[in-house]
């Protein structure tokens, strides 16, 4: 286990503070978890790049053949109107958060 100091926003740091007391975590705990998800989001599973990267879509037709062509559900319908969103595969779902630190700091270990 290693040491890491760090210099948070005061407001990002107090936020951390009421978190770690409302899930009644330690602030390592708290930092821990949080690092982990957000790497996790931020850096592709190996296993998953090399398994997307051989997908030729062999036998999609197929597979998609065998759905019955049937109405949806009223439940399970879009709404009228609905035009679905042009997506850009080349551009990070995640937004870009900037903030100026201040001086507050906090070890972790």
């Amino acid at each position: 286990m290693s040491a890491l100091t760090v210099n948070l926003p005061d407001n990002l740091h107090e936020k951390a503070r009421e978190v770690a007391a409302l899930k009644n975590l330690s602030m390592d705990a708290l930092v821990t978890i949080a690092l982990t998800q957000s790497l996790s989001r931020l850096v592709a599973e190996p296993h998953l790049e090399e398994r997307t990267a051989r997908a030729t879509g062999k036998g999609l037709d197929e597979f998609l053949a065998q759905v019955p062509s049937t109405e949806p559900p009223e439940w399970d319908r879009l709404p009228e109107g609905y035009q679905r969103k042009q997506s850009n595969n080349h551009e990070s779902s995640e937004p870009e958060h900037k903030q100026e630190c201040s001086d507050t700091s906090e070890t972790v270990s």
